[in-house]
């Protein structure tokens, strides 16, 4: 009767809470004690699980923020080399600071929805967003002349 009773928690463990699992398994005719003892495995197991879904998410973040910084610094030193006209640098500076941080935080969406398959997957589109916004800022300063 036991692996029926993973199956369940498997199946709707995610959907509802311990103690309506309890309830749902016990009305089924599932003996309490094995439900009991059940869930109590599956809690340990989900723990690790959430511990290791945070580890990796933690690692995703950092890696997405140090592109956009990375492309940020990079296409700021562009503009403060290549820009002609001094008195709309910070303006750019800004605005390519709230570009960056809106594609973060696209970029964040979008990779967490593909953080299960695997972190090169989930930073494809970080790294294409520092890409995208560094390179038009640069592009749209020109060509640095020292």
């Amino acid at each position: 009767m036991r692996p029926e009773i993973d199956a369940y928690l498997r199946e709707h463990g995610a959907q509802y809470t311990t103690e309506a699992l309890r309830r749902q398994l016990i009305h089924a005719g599932h003996d309490a004690a094995q439900v009991d003892t059940a869930l109590r495995e599956w809690e340990a197991g989900r723990g690790a699980q959430l511990t290791e879904t945070r580890t990796v998410s933690r690692r995703f973040w950092r890696w997405a923020i140090g592109l956009h910084l990375a492309a940020g610094v990079l296409a700021s030193v562009w503009l403060l080399l290549g820009s002609t006209s001094g008195g709309y640098i910070g303006i750019a500076l800004i605005i390519l600071g709230l570009v960056l941080l809106i594609g973060l935080s696209i970029s964040g969406l979008i990779g967490r929805a593909l953080i299960g398959r695997g972190m090169a997957a989930a930073l494809v589109f970080p790294v294409i967003s520092a890409l995208l916004i560094g390179g038009t800022c640069m592009a749209m300063a020109g060509p640095v002349t020292i």
